[in-house]
């Protein structure tokens, strides 16, 4: 299998005519470009546009006919997800945009549960497999077990096969599950499809870690598959294993892979695989641009308000929120801990979801959303020192793969190594070891608490749930909340100093292990009952200026705010020493959560997370 290097070339036809052409991808999620000044912007309608060069663009009218394969996940999560429940990603996939030909279902897609997913599959155009799953002898959610196509002369025989670690994540998951291996499933299977079937080739639609994939092309005899398309990983990949080409294609419309197959004259296949980057340079599909404008356009302008700025790069990647400690994570593990006033707070790095780095400069509401956009509230439980370890044992046992399990803390310190077992090695609390008998109060996601992800040992009896999944918050209110305190604390420095010093030190709060829900809140619920509104003397209500110190679409430019002496812009920015009280902004760093100017942050990695070797010596990646 030979790989040309990533670019922005056109597409160009082979010297030889393939057999078999295939476009691959996985793992979509924002159907508009995130980064649309970047060399990069991806978007469904440059994927669109692509694709349609592929399918019928006069470099390729001879050619076979192109076949789409999909990866899984695709109907959430995205901020149109949060609204449409998946259904904005049944017209993108579908015929007349991006045609899929065949897919497999990925975890995420299970997200609104499985009638909802039934019923997203049933407007879907093309079948979905789910081939090594079953309920109640069926097929789990309808999948299809295997899918056959003819194509130009060719019969493949598809199989959609998934890995178990995330099928213990599905919180809608019924009971009377039955899984199977992966390798048993494809040998059965290519025997079926080759014997019976009379396929030609057989391909495996994976949704699973890398490492799963590895090791399914090396369980199974040689020749059993022919090739390997998986997702799961929002990375780039293409390896051979046991002579079989597995693949990975990025993920969110900024990546494609397209494969050329010529088949020899004993019947095996070789592979040309050409990666594709969405760049800037490709034009957008008219009509899709249109689909896209209408399914979005209104909401992202409803979130584009600025919420808060940051000083620094928050690196909320997969690859560090999955394996390392992150300073947005430390912000947001800070603030649950210290929004109801617990010793500690545990985070797991899937709960972060939107795969990027955000520059220093204005946060929107639409970057929060991005990043935390399910629905599981905070609680906060009672958790014996042990229990602790063993969810901290938990959330480093699937590295070096990119688990959501892998954990961002706050009020304590961990270190792990990979090679030994256990691979905890050492965790401290408030600078003091773990007492492993002691009870400790924790702040936690109700997903964690609910054993999902491994985490039996946050499963705590209800009278161990100090705030339970009915009083808590969802992460992405509080974070807006959050902001609205310091807004708040920025106002209060026109009044005299000690009363801003008391209201202050009652905003930012005392938090103790022992205070239940106290201080933040508090602040929130003061300002605008916790929503960060103002109003302008037209009545109309708006968020924030942004960075030019213009109102945002919706209110009248220009009109002032009762009582705003100064607007929160980027000239606050560099106003260190008076954007906000100097006494409060030690309060705030005290508790490890670092604010340089009035409602900006500057969280760092400070050690929380050390991994070292067996003999303790620290290691850097």
């Amino acid at each position: 299998m030979s790989v040309p290097p990533a670019g922005s070339s056109p597409p160009t036809p082979p010297a030889t005519t393939p057999d078999l052409r295939l476009i691959h991808f996985n793992d979509v999620y924002h159907i508009a470009p995130q980064f649309p000044k970047s060399d990069v912007p991806g978007g469904a309608a440059r994927f669109v546009s692509l694709v349609k060069e592929y399918r019928s663009g006069k470099s390729f009218r001879e050619q076979p006919e192109l076949v789409t394969v999909f990866s899984g996940d695709a109907f959430n999560p995205s901020l149109e997800s949060s609204v449409t429940r998946g259904t904005h990603m049944v017209g993108v996939l579908n015929s007349g945009n991006i045609g899929v030909d065949v897919a497999v279902y990925g975890n995420h897609d299970f997200d609104f549960g499985v009638e909802q997913l039934i019923k997203l599959k049933s407007d879907c155009d093309f079948p979905w497999m789910m081939s090594n799953v079953f309920h109640n002898g069926k097929t789990f959610a309808e999948g299809e077990e295997y899918v056959v196509k003819d194509v130009s002369g060719v019969r493949i025989g598809f199989v959609g096969l998934v890995e178990r670690e995330w099928l213990e994540t599905i919180v809608s998951l019924p009971e009377g599950i039955e899984y199977k291996p992966c390798a048993e499933i494809a040998i059965t299977l290519s025997k079926l499809l080759r014997e019976q079937e009379h396929c030609d080739l057989v391909i495996a639609v994976t949704h699973m870690r890398e490492p799963n994939d590895i090791d399914l092309a090396n369980s199974v005899p040689e020749g059993t598959l022919d090739l390997i398309l998986g997702g799961h990983d929002h990375i780039y990949n293409h390896i051979t294993v046991n002579n079989t080409p597995v693949i990975r294609s990025g993920s969110d419309f900024r990546q494609l892979s397209y494969l050329q197959g010529f088949k020899r004259d004993d019947g095996k296949w070789t592979w040309t695989v050409t990666r594709r980057d969405l760049t800037k340079e490709i034009e957008e599909d008219a009509e899709t641009e249109k689909l896209v404008e209408g399914i979005s356009g209104e909401l992202n302008r409803r979130l584009d308000n600025t919420v808060g700025y940051t000083d620094v790069e928050l690196d909320a990647s997969f690859q560090t929120v999955r394996s390392a400690e992150s300073n947005i994570a430390n912000f947001v593990a800070d603030v649950l801990r210290m929004w109801y006033g617990a010793e500690i707070s545990l985070l797991a790095g899937g709960t972060l979801r939107s795969d990027t780095v955000y520059p220093p400069g204005p946060l929107r509401m639409k970057d929060i959303v991005l990043t935390f956009p399910f629905e599981d509230p905070c609680v906060v439980i009672t958790v014996s020192g042990k229990e602790v370890l063993d969810a901290l044992e938990n959330g480093v046992s699937k590295l070096p793969a990119l688990e959501g399990r892998f954990i961002q803390v706050s009020g304590l310190r961990y270190t792990y190594c990979l090679d030994t077992e256990p691979r905890i090695k050492s965790v401290e609390i408030n600078n003091e070891p773990l007492d492993l008998e002691r009870m400790y109060s924790c702040a936690t996601l109700g997903y964690m608490a609910n054993g999902y992800d491994g985490f039996a040992s946050l499963q705590v009896p209800a009278e161990r749930q100090l705030v339970d999944e009915e009083q808590g918050l969802l992460p992405l209110q509080m974070l807006r909340m959050w902001f609205t305190s310091l807004r708040f604390i920025h106002r209060m420095r026109s009044k005299k100093k000690g009363e801003e010093e008391g209201d202050g030190k009652r905003a930012v709060g005392e938090v103790s292990g022992s205070d239940a829900v106290e201080p933040l809140a508090k602040v929130a619920r003061s300002s605008s009952d916790g929503l960060p509104l103002e109003r302008h003397q037209d009545g109309r209500e708006v968020e924030e200026e942004d960075e030019t110190g213009s109102s945002r679409p919706g209110s009248r430019e220009g009109t002032p705010r009762p009582g705003r002496k100064e607007h929160i812009g980027l000239d606050i920015l560099h106003k260190r020493d008076t954007a906000i009280e100097q006494k409060v902004l030690d309060l705030w760093q005290n508790k490890g959560v670092h604010i340089s100017r009035g409602s900006a942050i500057a969280p760092k990695v400070e050690g929380r997370i050390v991994k070292v070797d067996r003999e303790g010596v620290v290691l850097v990646d």
